[in-house]
């Protein structure tokens, strides 16, 4: 008997909905029943061709992304599930399992038997083709959909949440407000890309710095490699104390960038009182593995400024 493992995929704005229709126990626009009939006819094709092919259906992955989009979570552990298993991936139609042509040639690349409900007997040329005309029909809708809203735009009507009196619906039927979920999304997406920028970088910088360069040799080097800031602009002593201070794992800045804790401060002024030379404090500092706001190592001139923080000058 020939295992399946059957994967669903449909609209995101309905996973919302009904998310938050079941969350707060209310009914969305469309009636919660509705919102079910794509899933349940899905449901319904797929169990129809595993009735007629003599087949067992043994796991379920249901995905809530557009079709243009090859990130799938869901559809990652239903071909780990495939490949453990020895099934083969059941979909109910072409277009629910991809709108792009890339991610089908990597599907197919990936050697997992995979079969649509609607085009059993197609081969890969044929899915090709079908996928090809696929995404280009999904690129159509959103130029028609993009082009429509811009017209609507034009002739003064509101859109999403400026229209009037949305955001009282929302609150009439207990939603939550969505207002912050657009700019927490992005600033996460920004967290990431920085990581990754960072970690790319890493080896490179902490290379150089072990080998004795100061931050200034550090952005030099990065400026001659041709590398470029994540914002695509040329490296300063400033953006490599950035990454030194992440890399190295120090203490963030306090208030006013006085970086050394108050005991190494008041040590530091009770020596140099005592007639030690500020040179030999720098190294001192250094030692220590203490760096200066801008995390440079410390010299004799930083040194004096320090201890000499605050003091009315001597009139001569």
């Amino acid at each position: 008997m020939t295992k399946y493992v059957a994967y669903y995929r449909e609209s995101t704005k309905k996973q919302v909905s009904r998310r938050q229709a079941e969350k707060f126990g209310l009914q969305s626009q469309a009636g919660a029943d509705e919102e079910h009939w794509g899933l349940d006819s899905q449901k319904l094709e797929v169990q129809q061709y595993i009735a007629a092919n003599d087949g067992m259906l043994i796991a379920e992955y249901i995905e809530a992304e557009s079709g243009r989009k090859s990130k799938r979570p869901k559809l990652k552990e239903a071909l780990n599930h495939v490949k453990l298993s020895g099934a083969i991936l059941i979909v109910a139609k072409l277009e629910r399992l991809a709108r792009n042509v890339a991610f089908l040639s990597a599907l197919m690349e990936s050697k997992v038997e995979f079969i649509c409900c609607d085009m059993p007997s197609a081969t890969p040329l044929t899915l090709h083709i079908m996928v090809s005309v696929a995404e280009d029909e999904a690129k159509r809708d959103g130029t028609r959909t993009a082009a429509g809203l811009r017209a609507a735009k034009a002739a003064g009507v509101k859109l999403g949440a400026a229209r009037p009196g949305y955001w009282e619906r929302r609150r009439e039927t207990g939603l939550p407000d969505t207002a912050s979920i657009g700019p927490r999304a992005s600033a996460a997406a920004r967290r990431e890309n920085t990581k990754k920028f960072r970690d790319l970088l890493k080896p490179c910088v902490m290379k150089m710095r072990a080998e004795g360069n100061n931050p200034q040799q550090i952005a030099d080097a990065l400026n001659e490699k041709g590398f470029a800031t994540q914002a695509q602009r040329p490296w300063t002593v400033a953006s490599v104390c950035v990454l030194l201070r992440v890399f190295e794992e120090r203490v963030p800045l306090g208030p006013r960038g006085k970086s050394l804790p108050p005991e190494v401060v008041v040590e530091l002024k009770t020596r140099y009182e005592g007639g030690e030379q500020c040179t030999a404090l720098a190294q001192w500092l250094n030692s220590k593995g203490f760096r200066t706001t801008r995390g440079n190592d410390w010299d004799a001139v930083r040194v004096y400024k320090k201890v000499n923080y605050g003091k009315k000058p001597t009139k001569r």
